[in-house]
């Protein structure tokens, strides 16, 4: 304890020591924010924080408060700033001010965005509508995996683990619309009470969707069934960390074997990753059980499945009405937040 408070001593004369001539205004420790009531040896969190942890509420907009999200709220002051600047400037055609302009510009009229509606992902929600057979069902999905919606499982290219100097392309276990898989299967009173809530949200979402309330609830149902076998074929948290639990390298032919009902050839193809000879898995029971699954789930209930995928994703850009049925559960539910950030603060980060 003693060594502690000596240390201690050592960095507040390294902070005096910085806080020179050059920027004596703004002191480089600020003590106020200090509970020198607090013996150091016995609480040096409640020491060092004391008095700024009894003067500061957390923003309702927020679940967590400390000095790195108020330096993300001073820079978040200063790309406004240069994000209203675009949406005003005369840019050439293809500059990135343009861009960046026109997509800022474009998240901020909510008259559009509220006028719209579903249209931007109609197309999406008409062609699952119009799924057929299971053929088409496999090949939609890749296609949804192009515009960032990841049904089933999730996919990036990066280095390999066991041979740096090559790049290859991994799939991990996902499809998942809660964070992991333990949200759908631990027994404890508040993961009952999430599962609940979430539940209600598939519902309202379908329902938002022009569902009747029988019907929207069948869907939700199909969805929330579905996404629970996949979470059961999950690795758990602890699992994931275990590098070599999650590295599993596989040709081809070996994934074909793995899951048979998936035609891998064609998914690689479809998303324009020619030549893939061999890929790194990081749960192969899992790519063997969603093989399974294409084959035992109805094709209405992947239907209900992909339809909450996409809207599931795209709610927070959409009208009011998903917006605010996703804040609902994200937002309040799962974060703890009790109001959603400022519009311009989410299309800047979207930006």
């Amino acid at each position: 304890m003693r060594l502690s408070t000596i240390c201690f001593i050592m960095i507040l004369g390294l902070f005096a020591g910085c806080s020179g001539s050059q920027n004596d205004e703004k002191p480089s420790l600020d003590v106020s924010n200090m509970d020198l009531t607090v013996k150091p040896g016995v609480d040096f969190f409640a020491y060092a924080n004391g008095n700024w942890v009894k003067n500061t509420t957390i923003p309702e907009d927020k679940s967590r408060y400390g000095s790195f999200d108020i330096l993300q709220e001073e820079n978040n002051a200063v790309l406004k700033q240069i994000f209203e600047k675009a949406a005003t400037k005369d840019a050439p055609e293809g500059s990135s001010w343009q861009k960046v302009g026109d997509f800022y510009a474009s998240g901020m009229d909510e008259e559009a965005i509220e006028r719209k509606g579903l249209e931007p992902i109609k197309p999406e929600l008409d062609q699952i509508s119009d799924l057929a057979s299971k053929t088409d069902l496999l090949s939609i999905i890749p296609e949804l995996h192009s515009i960032r919606v990841s049904p089933l499982f999730g996919l990036y290219a990066g280095q390999d683990r066991k041979n740096t100097t090559q790049i290859v392309l991994n799939l991990g276990q996902g499809g998942l619309g809660m964070p992991d898989r333990d949200y759908y299967l631990s027994d404890d009173n508040r993961s009952k009470e999430i599962r609940e809530a979430y539940a209600q949200h598939l519902q309202k979402t379908f329902e938002l969707l022009g569902n009747s309330g029988d019907k929207a609830k069948q869907m939700a149902n199909n969805v929330f069934e579905l996404e629970t076998l996949l979470a059961k074929v999950s690795y758990t948290r602890l699992e994931r960390r275990d590098p070599h639990r999650t590295y599993n390298k596989v040709t081809l032919a070996e994934m074909q074997e793995l899951s048979p009902n998936i035609n891998w050839q064609n998914y690689f193809n479809a998303i324009n990753a020619n030549g893939i000879n061999e890929l790194v898995i990081d749960n192969p029971s899992f790519f063997k059980e969603i093989s399974k699954m294409i084959n035992e789930i109805s094709l209405d209930a992947w239907k209900d499945y992909l339809t909450w995928n996409v809207v599931g994703r795209y709610s927070p850009y959409l009208s009011s009405a998903f917006a605010n049925q996703s804040f609902e559960f994200y937002g309040k539910v799962l974060s703890g937040n009790e109001v959603n950030r400022p519009r311009w603060e989410r299309v800047a980060s979207a930006a």
